[in-house]
């Protein structure tokens, strides 16, 4: 396949024609590319080999033009090998672990403050429809009398708003960190309006991806429940093991099929088969480090909900009220979920969309077209 230079059709507006193209290429990739060595060494650039990232050209390359200006050759010159916080070559679960941290540091507007946003309106839509279905039950809940009354029609609308309103938040959490951790891989930042503009054409795409993978995962349960009950235990029990590393793959392969659609324009259906076939031959390194993240992930909620519990505890052993002390616990709820959800929402989305652009690296030669989208953006 020959490499040509950036195609500029991804269209993020008239002013971003720096930005590579990521839709994906026509035909198969070629199974002779330059590879990677073990070291992570990226591939010569046609034209020649790069220096290594950061350090100075080799003996006898061109020099690199001053800052602003473009390359001669139209080849990557040394600074593009890591124009954004994040170096351009395959990448370890080091640097899946590490590299999220800096993408919010870069971007923090979009990758934190989206998912923020989106939390503090899913909590109040929540919250709303929990306040009335509390209201209504009290008798039941404070006082154990009787029994639960029939839903007001007031408080099922709460519930099935709260509800829509939450899938819809969520989607647009994981939704928006995508463009912010992909600009920030180029050394760019922008705005939670621009990403909100890039994301949302996405949305209904993203809400069928979860269609999809929901009926993926209640299938597979459903399986396992036919053959318990079937009276086939032991293969019940084998085939539920095994949904482990299942449930693990799906959930990169969800994650990666969502900056696929978000990042190449392309269907829910579509973006599984790319994320599948992207994937073929490191899904158990993808799985491994995923499972490695998602450790951490509830080892730092735990820690989370250990800190306020002991706020908590100290707060309450001051308060005499029970109405005061019910709302201290809903505050302290409310926080814990916020500050949870908000770290989850960055930190795994950033995790994702790297898996998506390091295996498109290490597949397809990606670098060589961010490198020169680098070069390009320098020179505007």
């Amino acid at each position: 396949m020959s490499r040509k230079g950036p195609r500029m059709s991804e269209r993020y507006g008239p002013e971003d024609s720096a930005v590579p193209s990521w839709e994906t290429p026509p035909g198969t990739p070629p199974t002779n590319r330059p590879g990677y060595s073990s070291a992570g060494t990226p591939p010569p650039p046609p034209g020649g080999p790069p220096p290594p990232p950061g350090g100075p050209p080799p003996p006898g390359a061109a020099s690199p033009p001053p800052y602003g200006g473009k390359p001669a050759t139209g080849v990557p010159t040394y600074r593009s090998w890591q124009p954004g916080f994040m170096p351009l070559r395959p990448l370890n679960l080091g640097d899946l672990i590490s590299l999220p941290i800096k993408a919010i540091g870069a971007n923090r507007q979009v990758i934190l403050g989206g998912p923020l946003l989106c939390t503090v309106i899913a909590i109040l839509a929540v919250t709303a429809a929990v306040t009335m279905f509390a209201i209504e039950q009290q008798d039941y809940f404070l006082y154990y009398y009787g029994e639960l009354k029939p839903f007001s029609a007031e408080t099922i609308l709460a519930i099935i708003i709260a509800a829509l309103v939450y899938i819809g938040t969520d989607a647009a959490a994981r939704t928006l960190v995508i463009p912010g951790v992909s600009r920030a891989i180029l050394g760019e930042r922008i705005t939670l309006g621009r990403a909100w503009a890039l994301s949302r054409p996405r949305l209904l795409h993203i809400l069928f991806l979860y269609l999809l993978v929901s009926l993926i995962a209640v299938a597979a349960i459903l399986l396992v429940f036919g053959m318990a009950t079937g009276g086939a235990l032991e293969l019940a029990v084998f085939v539920g093991l095994a949904l482990i590393p299942g449930g693990l793959y799906l959930s990169v392969l969800a994650g990666v099929a969502m900056s696929a659609i978000v990042l190449e324009r392309i269907s829910a259906p579509k973006a599984l088969s790319r994320a599948i076939a992207l994937m073929k031959g490191s899904s158990w390194r993808l799985i491994g480090s995923f499972f490695v993240i998602s450790i951490i992930m509830y080892m730092i909620n735990n820690a989370i909900s250990a800190l306020m519990n002991v706020v908590l505890l100290g707060a309450g052993s001051t308060i005499s009220s029970l109405a005061t002390l019910i709302v201290v616990l809903i505050f302290f709820l409310i926080v814990t979920t916020v500050v949870s959800s908000m770290i989850g929402y960055s930190f795994l989305g950033s995790v994702f969309t790297l898996m998506y652009v390091d295996l498109r690296i290490r597949n397809e030669g990606f670098d060589i077209d961010l490198a020169r989208a680098a070069e390009a953006a320098a020179g505007r």
